[in-house]
């Protein structure tokens, strides 16, 4: 697939920012769980999707140093807002 790490930037970016905002959406509906765990879980499943979009492109041969680039962009935003949105899903429900 030619344009796999750019769906997975795409896919990244989406993810970081369901982590960035996920937090307010607890208040969307009167302190409800609802919207804060439908956000929580957007973000890791996009998250998530662009880690293995990157190892799928990976694990294929023919990388290119505009290949390089975009990998050193997305794996630290997708790895980092899976991480962050585990911590804070983690504090929230403790």
């Amino acid at each position: 697939m030619k344009f796999t790490l750019w769906i997975a930037l795409l896919f990244a970016m989406i993810g970081a920012l369901f982590g960035y905002f996920f937090q307010d959406m607890f208040y969307w509906t009167g302190h409800s769980f609802l919207w804060f765990n439908a956000g929580a879980a957007l973000a890791v499943l996009f998250s998530l999707t662009a880690i293995i979009l990157v190892i799928v492109k990976h694990l294929k041969k023919g990388s290119t140093s505009q290949d390089a680039l975009l990998l050193v962009i997305i794996l630290p935003v997708a790895i980092a807002t899976f991480f962050w949105t585990i911590f804070v899903f983690a504090m929230w429900h403790s």
